[in-house]
C-alpha cells in the first residue's frame, strides 16, 4: 500500500494541516556510537526519541522540548512543541501541543 500512514489519518492529505508531524518512537533505548566534531560518543541504553516531519510548508517560528529521563519515573515521557504557521488566505496561527 503506497498511501501515507499517519496518526492524522485522512486529515494528513490536507495542506492546511501542514507541516505533518508524527512521533514514531517516544520512549526507547539506544545502543551504538555517534561521531560528532571528531569525537566518538558511545551510547549504552541511552534514552532515545524519533519523529518525522513532512510537507511543503513549515512554521516561521518553531519550538520543541522533549524529555524521557526522569529520576524514579522510568516510563515517563513529556513532549511539547509549537510555533507560528501559515494558513490559507495569508493568515497565520500560533499552535502548541503538550503530550
Amino acid at each position: 500500500d503506497d498511501h501515507q500512514k499517519s496518526t492524522a489519518g485522512w486529515l494528513a492529505s490536507h495542506a492546511v494541516f501542514e507541516p505533518h508531524w508524527q512521533v514514531t518512537i517516544a520512549d526507547a533505548r539506544a545502543n551504538g556510537t555517534v561521531t560528532w566534531n571528531g569525537t566518538t560518543y558511545h551510547l549504552q541504553d541511552a534514552p532515545f526519541y524519533a519523529e518525522k516531519n513532512w510537507g511543503s510548508v513549515f512554521p516561521s517560528k518553531w519550538y520543541w522540548v522533549q524529555c524521557n529521563a526522569f529520576h524514579n519515573h522510568p516510563r515517563l515521557s513529556i513532549t511539547a512543541g509549537g510555533g507560528i504557521r501559515k494558513l490559507p488566505l495569508g493568515m497565520e496561527e500560533e499552535v502548541g501541543l503538550v503530550c
